[in-house]
């Protein structure tokens, strides 16, 4: 205070305006940090809560549309196991199961080779075109269906499952889950196999529909890195959660990709496109119902989150109280001003009279005091002197 009464010079009452000012500058800084100190860590514990139960509503989002197409499949499965010995009925049973569920886009029921006669492979597939329309085809994609993934490891395991996600060559240029289920005969040998896809694309469309944020997002990924559910088609069609580090991205990129598909619950920083943002990620499981297949899908779902959504009212609290005290203390400086220069007039003017009085001019006159307080005593008791 030494210091800064030196600088400020002889001027008393801008001395006493600017200690004052400084005081309250610093008790305001001090509340105020306290304060969005605490906002900080509350909002963070909002921003996680709130980013959990985003989770849990999306995963059970697409869990729903997993299920329905289980279900519609299964309805159909069992009329088609009573009708095998009568192969153009398949594409009925095919045409049947996509009309029923929007969210299919396409069925493929096949068979192992030579199981009809006259056939070496026999394939009814329907899926809709770009229009909406139905359209048959008796292959699909641009190998033999005995070499694909979908078909072979169904048929060897003779189990229910989801596959991993068919892209590139292997789905047409639309990347799809597919629902494989193995056909038995009366003596239950697997004599084939009902697949049912489900557009990439529009699981996405469906689950991004509602954001939690401006610049948030939901993804899921199957356990080889691939994306099911992503906004970027590019990414849905031709990349990895791996993709982007090896082309330089930040390292907390590739920690925040391996936290990902640990099959962990957590959650994770990281800096990408010169901004700070966190994944929240768990396992992605499926309700349990009775009957149904207990895959274990090795799938994991996250939110990835920007921290200037997740801080934005924050910042805008911050800006505005900041702008506010500002203001405040800029008018509390001129009150303060204006209210001690009004108080210190009579003794200002009490100083410029003892100055001439000690220069010789005993005959300056000095007013009667107007007031009661310190100032005016002062006043009367120099007068007395000056008799």
């Amino acid at each position: 205070m030494t210091k800064l009464s030196k600088c400020l010079g002889p001027h008393t009452s801008l001395r006493l305006n600017m200690i004052v000012l400084c005081v309250m500058a610093f008790i305001l800084l001090i509340t105020l940090g306290v304060m969005f100190s605490f906002s900080h860590r509350v909002m963070k514990k909002e921003a996680v809560y709130g980013a959990w139960q985003t989770l849990d509503v999306t995963m059970l989002q697409i869990d729903n549309i997993l299920q329905s197409v289980e279900e519609t499949t299964e309805n159909v499965y069992e009329d088609l196991r009573q009708h095998l010995d009568q192969s153009e009925r398949m594409y009925t049973y095919s045409r049947r199961i996509v009309e029923c569920n929007p969210f299919i886009d396409g069925c493929a029921i096949v068979f192992r080779p030579g199981y009809y006669p006259g056939h070496d492979l026999y394939m009814a597939y329907i899926h809709r075109d770009v229009n909406g329309e139905f359209v048959t085809q008796e292959t699909f994609a641009n190998r033999p269906y005995t070499e694909q993934v979908w078909y072979s490891e169904t048929v060897a395991k003779e189990v229910t499952c989801w596959t991993a996600p068919l892209k590139n060559e292997d789905a047409e240029d639309k990347p799809l889950i597919t629902f494989c289920q193995p056909i038995f005969d009366a003596k239950d040998e697997c004599v084939g196999a009902v697949a049912v896809d489900v557009s990439i694309n529009e699981l996405s469309r469906i689950v991004l529909a509602a954001k939690p944020s401006p610049n948030s997002y939901c993804t899921l990924v199957a356990k080889n890195g691939s994306y099911i559910v992503h906004p970027d088609k590019e990414k849905l069609m031709h990349q990895t959660v791996f993709t982007q580090t090896e082309r330089g991205a930040d390292p907390t990129v590739l920690e925040a990709a391996k936290a990902l598909l640990s099959g962990e619950t957590g959650y994770k920083p990281f800096h990408m496109n010169n901004e700070d943002w966190m994944v929240f990620y768990k396992p992605f499981t499926r309700s349990d119902v009775a009957g149904r297949s207990v895959q274990n899908l090795d799938w994991s779902i996250g939110l990835i989150y920007s921290e200037s959504d997740i801080f934005e009212s924050y910042n805008q609290l911050l800006f505005l109280v900041l702008a506010c005290a500002l203001i405040g203390l800029l008018a509390f400086f001129v009150y303060c001003r204006m209210f001690t220069r009004r108080e210190l007039k009579d003794l200002d003017q009490l100083t410029r009279s003892a100055q001439r009085i000690a220069n010789g001019q005993y005959n300056e006159m000095i007013p009667d005091a107007q007031r009661d307080d310190e100032i005016g005593q002062l006043q009367d008791n120099f007068v007395k002197m000056q008799h």
